[in-house]
């Protein structure tokens, strides 16, 4: 995932499920960002599901959306675009829509158009809640 305008160029893993006591939980993303396996694949239909940290200090799991909260701002003034690269294609997605929830009011959602939804945790040392960031597809390319 490439996002030029906040300098982000990372790789995606797929993340998995991890037992949490009595409850079960998407692993973190340690140092790359991370996609919802059940969610959208890039480029298909619906919508894709990306997750990394703002920051990490306790875990070291990087801070590859250090930036992310800033394009809420940016689009005021420019467009924000997201490239995701496949083993085939890159996708690119233009941010259409920013929001800050609760944590506990984040919940996966789908949509007709292929779009993309980021998210990483606010504000810094606190985390309670969640800066979401949306995009749709606006064109692509067979690699």
């Amino acid at each position: 995932i490439r996002i030029p305008s906040i300098n982000v160029d990372a790789t995606v893993v797929e993340l998995g499920i991890v037992d949490i006591g009595n409850e079960r939980s998407y692993q973190t993303p340690d140092n790359t960002v991370g996609h919802i396996p059940e969610t959208s694949d890039p480029g298909q239909q619906g919508t894709g599901w990306f997750f990394a940290h703002l920051e990490s200090f306790a875990a070291g799991e990087g801070n590859i959306f250090r930036h992310l909260p800033e394009v809420t701002d940016m689009i005021k003034e420019d467009p924000v675009d997201i490239y995701l690269q496949t083993s085939d294609a890159e996708f690119i997605y233009r941010v259409t829509a920013t929001s800050q929830v609760d944590e506990e009011d984040l919940h996966l959602t789908t949509s007709n158009d292929a779009q993309i939804t980021l998210v990483t945790c606010w504000p810094p040392r606190v985390y309670d809640q969640r800066v979401v960031v949306n995009a749709t597809l606006i064109a692509y390319r067979y690699l």
